[in-house]
């Protein structure tokens, strides 16, 4: 990506960021050199965005070299491809014995301006040389590297042996390529500290990187043999370099070890020891928003001051580490809306009543560091639904939810779109950041059992009345010989699951993929009858009443309603054959995985279930068989 430029108009040797002066000192910042980042330490010493030492050694010392043809500056990592050796090939001249960049940026207000500072010290100062410093989007090690030595692989790399000598992905092992944007600076470093042609490139044209096809061309320029050196050069200016030189006092510097042909023990700078130069990404095209996450000082032989800056030439010695830390991380977790406040439950959420399901959404903080501006998509994918004893989490597959999300520069917070779940169970999120290789930032994800919810059935309600022949409530004692009724309000039902969709069996919805629910919650409602007991008595609750057989409903697609009663397929009635207080009771089954089970008057204590079955005081009968009599009966 481009970053907009800024206001910054001054020198790469006037920002009062780093001194771009013919020594490394002081050893304390600020103000800021390098000798001052070496003694700090670390990746960002000194308020810096980066910064890189690689202590190469020299002579036998020295473990790196280029090697082969093909490993020359107009080529490809990988197509050339780029090899190393610990083969010595290099001159005197050519040894590089430490080399260091560091990275800064100059904000004012909203204006930011980035500027890479780089720098090496050689073994003999006798020769002309042409120095060159690479800087790689590319996350990079060497690949057969000895224990120990500088760029070495991890031995977690894979095919380091079928790789070895290459340049390759610490974590996949295969050859880097060129990324646009990536950045190559070149000096003709001269015999006294006289610094030649000088010339920043930048690597580009290829329109699906990063695949290494692609050439690089010459961004910023030095007219002659001075207009390169820092200590000369007039505002405004880009870029520029320079060197110690006869005449200088270099006590104490350097302050890291470093070894001088001729002198036993540490050695400190004389004339040509050092080379160092900074430049103005803002100035490149494409690079200011660029991250580096590798470095590589090289050398070449050089025929004097006019020397042109040829690609082609064979490279000696080279000095390999890591520069900016350049990473991404990824940090989810679901959400029941897009205002990052109101995160899913431990607990988990409902599956939601009728048809209405439960939309759930993931939220993906990413964070980036080395890059001022960068781009990239996150991508949202849900598996699910599983048991909700599974522990399983969404590494790989599962259904990718909603258009990948752009973001915009750290720390960027996106939301995926809705996921319209109509299936209880456990589901998990993955969310992963594509990275941006343009600006050389690694993608990231997440797929931590933090990405992982539950969605609970719904429990319904069940409520119940013993009723009579008109469906009407019973409320008072009833004559023996009556047949009494009851029914049942079930409610707060879910409706069976979706299909046709995403997700493992196509019960998840997106703004693409509509899901088809329209089956009612189903199952059966058991009606129970029980006693007799005496009035206030509960003794025979669970006494199926004699001669009554549990009547099963069934509610297929039913969900909520009132099922029984008089008039209910089938009939729940019942005439009881003895007085006394009767109890109805009824069990819904639930119609997993979205209803639960309910029961109601279990312990019999619901007044609105209890029937009173009484003797009638008075039975009047007449004999219509002559000769004619009456009969009064009255109980005693």
């Amino acid at each position: 990506m481009t970053s907009a430029k800024a206001t910054y108009t001054g020198g790469v040797q006037d920002t009062g960021l780093f001194e771009l002066d013919r020594d490394t000192l002081p050893s304390t910042c600020p103000p800021n050199d390098f000798a001052g980042l070496y003694t700090v330490g670390g990746t960002n010493p000194c308020g810096s965005d980066g910064f890189a030492f690689v202590p190469d050694g020299v002579a036998s010392a020295d473990t790196t070299y280029w090697a082969g043809g093909g490993s020359k500056d107009a080529y490809d990592p990988a197509l050339g491809p780029w090899m190393w050796s610990s083969a010595d090939v290099a001159p005197s001249k050519d040894d590089i014995d430490n080399a260091f960049a560091a990275k800064y940026t100059l904000t004012s207000g909203t204006d930011k301006t980035p500027f890479i500072f780089f720098g090496a010290d050689r073994f003999a100062t006798s020769g002309d040389a042409q120095m060159g410093f690479d800087f790689l989007q590319a996350h990079a090690c060497l690949a057969g590297q000895v224990t120990g030595g500088q760029g070495v692989c991890p031995s977690t790399t894979p095919n380091q042996t079928a790789n070895s000598g290459k340049f390759v992905d610490p974590d996949t092992g295969v050859p880097v390529h060129h990324t646009n944007h990536d950045l190559l600076v070149l000096v003709n470093f001269n015999n006294g500290g006289t610094l030649g042609l000088a010339g920043v490139f930048e690597w580009g044209g290829d329109t699906t990187p990063p695949t290494g096809v692609g050439a690089f061309t010459q961004v910023l320029f030095t007219t002659s043999t001075t207009s390169a050196d820092c200590a000369t050069i007039s505002d405004p200016n880009d870029f520029c370099a320079t060197s110690t030189i006869s005449g200088q006092d270099h006590t104490g510097d350097p302050v890291w070890p470093y070894t001088r042909k001729g002198v036993t023990g540490q050695a400190t700078y004389v004339a040509s020891s050092l080379i160092k130069g900074g430049l103005n990404l803002n100035r490149i095209p494409g690079a200011a928003g660029a991250c580096f996450p590798s470095f590589v000082a090289e050398t070449r032989s050089s025929a004097g001051p006019s020397t042109g800056l040829s690609l082609q030439a064979q490279l000696k010695d080279l000095a390999f580490g890591a520069f900016q830390p350049c990473t991404s991380t990824t940090v989810t977790a679901p959400q029941l809306d897009t205002t990052g406040t109101n995160p899913v439950p431990a607990s988990g959420v409902s599956v939601g009543t009728g048809n209405t399901g439960v939309d759930v959404f993931d939220q993906a903080v990413v964070t980036v560091s080395g890059p001022s501006s960068f781009g990239g998509t996150v991508t949202f994918s849900l598996c699910g639904p599983t048991a909700t004893t599974s522990t399983a989490l969404c590494g790989t597959g599962g259904s990718q939810i909603g258009a990948a999300k752009a973001i915009t520069p750290s720390a960027t917070t996106v939301y995926s779109d809705a996921a319209h779940l109509t299936e209880a169970g456990r589901y998990c999120f993955r969310a992963v950041y594509s990275g941006d290789s343009s600006a050389g930032v690694p993608g990231s994800h997440d797929s931590s059992a933090g990405e992982c919810f539950l969605v609970n059935p719904v429990t319904p309600t069940l409520g119940t009345q013993a009723v009579d022949a008109n469906g009407i409530a019973i409320t008072a004692p009833v004559n023996l010989g009556s047949e009494i009724y009851d029914t049942a309000a079930l409610g707060g039902t879910s409706y069976e699951p979706g299909s046709g969709a995403l997700g493992s069996d196509g019960s998840v919805g997106d703004p693409s993929h509509t899901v088809t629910r329209n089956t009612k919650a189903g199952g059966t409602i058991t009606f129970t009858l029980t006693g007799p007991d005496t009035v206030g008595s509960t003794t025979n609750c669970n006494t199926a009443a004699t001669g009554f057989t549990p009547i099963l409903v069934d509610i297929a697609n039913g969900g909520d309603g009132t099922y029984g009663g008089p008039t209910g397929s089938p009939v729940v009635g019942f005439t009881p054959a003895a007085p006394g207080v009767y109890h109805w009771k009824a069990a819904y089954s639930g119609d997993l995985p979205n209803t639960n089970s309910q029961t109601h008057n279990g312990d019999c204590s619901d007044s609105h279930e209890n029937v009173t079955v009484k003797v009638p005081t008075t039975t009047t009968t007449r004999q219509f068989v002559y000769p004619q009599d009456k009969a009064k009966i009255a109980a005693s």
